[in-house]
């Protein structure tokens, strides 16, 4: 299946192929479909890491204490994949294998963030029949989560810190979405509040979720036994955790959406201006290196001003919500009030903290 436009841009992916021989839900990313995951990775791992993030590279893999401990073999056990010679499970998030990673510690330097990118493994069981086109619901997929460790008192300034982040990604994409407080009764068993993020697919005239964020309190550090020092002695510390992309889905939202091309090129352009940006540091004190990256850093941001003309979103679909970002019909001669964003407020002895106007859809 080629997804694209006339403009001569593609997004290769092979669900034909990939049920050949891996079975149904699975698929290929070729040509422009690979690079595309590859820059919509280097995105999020580089906002990330400018927020306070530490890229992690996480196992797929882990022992029975990783996943009973972080509550992913209660309800959802039939979603996980066992490896029974070996007793190891396949995770279906790097927040598996984060969590884990300061098990039976005492953590004396909170808090701790961690960028995690890891492929994640999903049965889908009691899907049959559902999402059977495209790659919305697949077996196997590569995702970023970013995983926080703070005092239990932080938490919740700590779950709004990471949906501003994750909003800002969306934002970079031009997508049109909307934020979710998950009622009660949809959490699961490790979440205290969740927010989702669904992404707006005009060719399905719906929304789905494309990331969320949760805040699992104490639930996950008393089960691995992660704790921090106090006035009164050692106690759980507190985590929260979100997915800034999960590829597969992101990509769809893209081929998806009418602004497509001029997001994919943003995308690309944002991960080549950051390893042109690196590039110049370390060789700034050759002037050769410099001239050569001065003018590879100015056609780039030729073609950021090039991708920045888009066509106008059709208006043959239900309107986005306020949370999406939306441009002014033709024959409007007001200016389009812009969503209001998340501040982003960071203090150099403190951790920064995310204030949401009182306009925002997100509850306080």
């Amino acid at each position: 299946m080629d997804v694209g436009n006339e403009e001569g841009w593609w997004v290769n992916i092979d669900t034909e192929r990939g049920a050949k021989v891996s079975g149904a839900r699975f698929y290929y990313l070729t040509g422009i479909g690979a690079q595309l995951e590859l820059a919509l990775v280097n995105l999020a791992m580089e906002q990330a890491e400018q927020t306070g993030f530490t890229p992690v590279i996480a196992p797929a893999l882990v022992k029975p204490e990783a996943m009973e401990g972080t509550g992913y073999l209660g309800a959802h056990a039939s979603e996980v994949y066992r490896l029974a010679d070996d007793d190891l499970y396949l995770v279906g998030t790097s927040e598996v294998a984060l969590a884990g990673y300061h098990a039976d510690e005492i953590l004396t330097d909170l808090p701790l963030r961690y960028a995690g990118f890891s492929s994640c493994f999903r049965r889908e069981a009691g899907s049959y029949g559902k999402d059977t086109k495209g790659i919305i619901r697949v077996h196997w997929f590569d995702k970023v989560e970013m995983f926080s460790y703070v005092p239990v008192e932080d938490s919740r300034n700590e779950h709004l810190r990471l949906l501003a982040w994750e909003r800002q990604f969306l934002d970079k994409l031009e997508l049109a979405y909307r934020v979710i407080d998950t009622a009660a009764g949809d959490l699961g068993s490790s979440a205290a509040r969740k927010y989702d993020l669904e992404a707006w697919f005009p060719s399905q005239g719906t929304y789905r979720e494309l990331t969320s964020t949760s805040n699992t309190t104490t639930f996950q550090s008393r089960r691995l036994n992660i704790r921090t020092r106090t006035d009164s002695g050692t106690t759980p510390v507190a985590k929260t955790t979100a997915s800034t992309t999960t590829a597969p889905l992101a990509i769809g939202t893209i081929a998806n959406s009418p602004d497509r091309s001029p997001v994919m090129r943003r995308a690309e352009v944002a991960a080549a201006t950051t390893s042109i940006n690196r590039m110049k540091a370390a060789d700034s004190h050759s002037d050769r290196t410099t001239a050569t990256m001065t003018a590879l850093t100015t056609a780039s941001c030729t073609t950021a001003r090039t991708a920045a003309v888009t066509t106008p979103r059709p208006t043959t679909h239900p309107s986005p919500p306020a949370t999406a970002t939306q441009a002014p019909t033709p024959t409007s001669t007001k200016r389009a009030t812009p969503r209001p964003q998340p501040i982003i407020t960071v203090d150099p002895m403190h951790p920064p903290v995310a204030v949401l106007p009182t306009s925002s859809p997100v509850p306080s």
